[in-house]
């Protein structure tokens, strides 16, 4: 039997199957019939989504209902790539990497891409088409149109197409942005069956040169611009405007990848800017709201992994003592009702909530996650269906006084750090679920960090310094202090004040020099 290589993690899904019993099944109708051009189509693939990336990368494959998932760096990946495709099933590998090889969402490495699958054959108008001719329709009605960016490469999956646009890596910390932007360019590719899954950051996607099994044809990879490589701001002030409304202009911006001039690039996307503002559909308010749930509901479960981690899998008891039982129920129902609100999708949020669990010392039951959890789910659905509610006096839900925006749960911080046994240390270390005492010396903090330069400087630093080299070059060009002071526009105390600074200055530097030449 020839192998697929030694991996990093594997992680296998299959029922009954054992990880050796799958592995054969999956690599004895092994091949060496590829074609080079299959080979460097997957080489091509890789190294466009990963090059130079440190992290661990995804390589799925599924075979009738096995699933079979392995974790690489490049270099064994790149190693272990013609294997892969040789393999008689559906290989995958992921558009992000991950720092621990662990495919989840929080353990994201490096963003690498925006991505979204096209499955036009769903659609009644295309389900008849093939797919050079949806690349054309798809090209000319929404990329020369404007509507979205020209991707980089597209990728036909052997049924269906995705699209690709690379992005310089990105920290994990900007994931609610680059949801917001795959949730707007899904929405935008709706017509032509774009996959709602695509939002999932975690996700694998179909490799080029490997096989679909339902039709039996390889993947292919298909040019756009390789050259293409995107900053998600850009990207954002350019199709999501709203959510940064004093951005630059197109124009005052040079393309960092293909060397543009802020006129050739203004030229270029004239048409784009045009066409926008007839097709837009979201208002500002909308589009804010949507990103700022977004991040909210992201914090929040990211900071339940941080306390988990915290903790080192134990729970924390009213006392204050970690324990093994505790809050593992609490904590596991918030993680499943924020996780299905951030990816709308209650079947990874479930299955991303029993992987949760899982880092307790003492873990709950598969079957007690899922009862414990439950009505997480129902609270996401009523929250879901009061989102879409078109009149808006009826969204939101009247608990005593209070009338909460969004039905579902609405915790306070407050609630939460009751509820969870939180204390002041564990709060330093987290984002979002913090008393409002900590948020205002936060908020101070920035303040302040905004007020100061690069060296450091405080606004009101900066400014004296300048004038301090302002005095002493006037000085010493023989100025007297009456006529610094009106070249200056300052009083000649102040020109007095800032001489003695000068001279003290002066002297100290001098005495160290002597110091050190005496050692």
């Amino acid at each position: 039997m020839v192998g697929i290589g030694k991996p990093f993690h594997m992680f296998i899904i299959m029922g009954d199957f054992d990880m050796i019993g799958a592995i054969r099944k999956l690599a004895e109708d092994y091949s060496i019939q590829v074609s080079d051009a299959d080979i460097d189509g997957a080489i091509k693939n890789i190294t466009l989504l990963h090059k130079g990336d440190d992290g661990f990368i995804s390589l799925a494959a599924k075979k009738d209902k096995d699933w079979t998932q392995f974790h690489y760096k490049i270099p064994e990946l790149i190693e272990n790539i013609a294997k892969a495709i040789s393999l008689e099933a559906n290989v995958y590998v992921s558009p992000n990497s991950f720092f621990r090889p662990i495919r989840k969402m929080e353990n994201i490495r490096h963003l690498n891409s925006l991505y979204i699958d096209v499955d036009f054959y769903n659609m009644e108008k295309y389900k008849e088409c093939d797919h050079e001719y949806m690349m054309n329709v798809i090209r000319y009605e929404y990329f020369e149109s404007g509507l979205l960016p020209e991707p980089t490469f597209t990728v036909f999956t052997g049924k269906g197409l995705a699209y690709y646009w690379l992005i310089e890596p990105c920290h994990i910390t900007v994931l609610p942005l680059w949801n917001v932007i795959q949730r707007h360019f899904l929405e935008i590719l709706n017509d032509v069956g774009s996959d709602p899954k695509s939002i999932d950051s975690a996700r694998v996607m179909r490799l080029v040169g490997g096989i679909h099994t339902g039709t039996n044809k390889r993947a292919l990879l298909y040019q756009n611009d390789y050259a293409l490589v995107y900053r998600l701001g850009d990207i954002q002030k350019d199709y999501l405007p709203e959510l940064s409304p004093n951005t630059e202009s197109i124009g005052d911006r040079v393309h960092k990848v293909k060397h543009l001039t802020p006129e050739e690039f203004f030229k270029k996307n004239e048409a784009k800017k045009n066409n926008r503002a007839k097709n837009k559909t979201d208002n500002k308010s909308k589009v804010r709201g949507l990103y700022n749930q977004l991040k909210l509901h992201y914090t929040r479960f990211m900071d339940l992994v941080k306390l988990q981690e915290m903790r080192d899998g134990y729970c924390r008891n009213a006392k204050g003592e970690l324990v093994t039982e505790g809050d593992r129920e609490e904590m596991c129902f918030l993680y499943r009702y924020w996780y299905s609100l951030y990816c709308n999708d209650l079947d990874l949020a479930l299955e991303n909530t029993l992987e949760f669990n899982q880092g307790f010392k003492e873990p709950l039951s598969n079957d007690e996650v899922i009862r414990i959890t439950a009505s997480a789910a129902t609270a996401y659905e009523e929250w879901l269906k009061d989102e879409n509610e078109p009149d808006e006096s009826k969204r939101g839900k009247q608990v005593g006084n209070r009338k909460y925006k969004h039905k579902g749960y609405n915790y306070s911080n407050i609630t939460l750090i009751r509820m969870l046994h939180i204390t002041d240390d564990e709060m330093k270390e987290l984002d979002t679920i913090i008393t409002k005492d900590l948020k205002e010396i936060r908020h101070n903090n920035k303040r302040k960090e905004k007020r100061r330069t690069e060296n450091g400087l405080t606004k009101k630093q900066f400014e004296k310094n300048n004038r301090l080299e302002e005095v002493q070059k006037l000085f010493e060009q023989g100025y007297k202090q009456v006529e610094i002071a009106e070249k200056l526009n300052l009083h000649k105390r102040v020109i007095s004040r800032d001489l003695k600074e000068i001279k003290s200055k002066k002297n100290s530097e001098n005495f160290k020099e002597e110091r050190t030449v005496q050692t």
